[in-house]
């Protein structure tokens, strides 16, 4: 049986694509993000006293987790090499094909000079301690009958933290598990990313037309409730794993 070709797409360029590229043994295996704990010493009391950080969903927060690849360069083509592999992009790694990590390159090498001297070179991704489904990319249409409509999600995954598109007219409300986010004023659709914490349509901050909580989808069970005149309702989940 032959074996697979071991591979990693950044930034939507898919190594097996680049010439003379080898990922030198293997790819970095899954692990996990460290719990964000502050520990502090009491007088008197044996061991540290933990205190967990929490966001403003009660959820632990995690610190970035690292990524190493070791990769070899056997081509000419460095300028390119040294184009694509830099900044932020999303990286998807052969042994984990189904989800994505958030990350960036932040250790500035003298690629051209490694590969130069022994075309062998490490590439470091710090990523988002989240690891994010691809089928959490595809957006869940509803297209509500009545101006009070409920559904329910399930989320077999951490707490995600979804985006929607709201197409409607006027004032309409989002209740999710009893926590509650109006729009005001909404002329053909707004939008709400509850991950980069903003409302809009198209270039326009609608901030100002928005009040309540950013809505969250909690693992298991989530009952949504719509209410208003809306035509259609398009959420991606963004369903997201540590």
């Amino acid at each position: 049986m032959s074996r697979k070709p071991l591979y990693f797409t950044f930034n939507n360029i898919c190594s097996l694509d680049v010439k003379d590229l080898y990922i030198v043994n293997t790819l970095p295996m899954p692990n996990s993000p460290n719990r964000r704990v502050t520990k502090t010493q009491v007088s008197g009391r044996s061991g540290n006293l933990r205190i967990i950080e929490t966001d403003d969903f009660g959820q632990d927060v995690y610190d970035d987790i690292d990524k190493s690849l070791t990769l070899c360069y056997k081509g000419d083509d460095i300028d390119f090499i040294k184009r694509w592999l830099r900044g932020r992009g999303n990286l998807i790694l052969s042994n984990q094909p189904d989800r994505y990590f958030k990350a960036s390159i932040d250790n500035i090498l003298s690629i051209e000079k490694i590969i130069r001297t022994m075309n062998n070179f490490t590439i470091i991704f710090s990523c988002f301690p989240y690891a994010y489904l691809n089928t959490g990319d595809i957006p869940i249409i509803y297209t509500p009958t009545e101006n009070t409509w409920e559904t329910i999600i399930m989320n077999e995954y951490d707490l995600s933290l979804p985006h929607l598109k709201i197409y409607g007219q006027g004032d309409i409300g989002v209740m999710v598990n009893g926590v509650e986010t109006d729009f005001y004023s909404v002329d053909g659709y707004i939008e709400c990313d509850s991950e980069l914490q903003q409302c809009y349509k198209g270039n326009q901050n609608l901030g100002m037309n928005m009040s309540g909580n950013f809505p969250a989808l909690y693992e298991k069970e989530n009952i949504i409730e719509f209410t208003g005149n809306i035509s259609k309702i398009e959420l991606t989940p963004h369903w997201r794993n540590i």
